[in-house]
């Protein structure tokens, strides 16, 4: 990825060298992928706290991942109610990726 110079050269039929320089610009279009994203569970309990966790999702990228953001951990207690779960994979050109899911923590009566 970036910039570089290249240069051509060839002969003419009287044997004179003749060159040629130009830029090649390499650019990466390829968003992340995340090689693993949990599905929406349920987790019921009896406990009004329960200690919810889960796999973290890995993140892969051609050139590499620089950062990988979370809406929440992968692992505390939380209590009753239903939740949403994000993380964003990005890239060094920007591309980024998203893998989500929900849970759904219900008391036991």
């Amino acid at each position: 990825v970036g910039e570089t110079t290249v240069l051509f050269y060839g002969f003419t039929a009287a044997g004179d060298r003749v060159e040629c320089e130009t830029a090649v610009v390499v650019t990466d279009e390829e968003h992340p992928e995340f090689a693993s994203c949990p599905d929406s569970f349920v987790v019921n309990s009896s406990r009004q706290f329960p200690h919810v966790h889960w796999a973290v999702p890995e993140a892969r990228d051609n050139v590499g991942v620089v950062a990988v953001r979370r809406t929440r951990y992968p692992t505390g207690r939380i209590t009753w109610g239903q939740y949403s779960v994000r993380y964003t994979a990005r890239d060094q050109a920007g591309n980024h990726a998203v893998c989500s899911f929900n849970f759904h923590v219900k008391p036991i009566p």
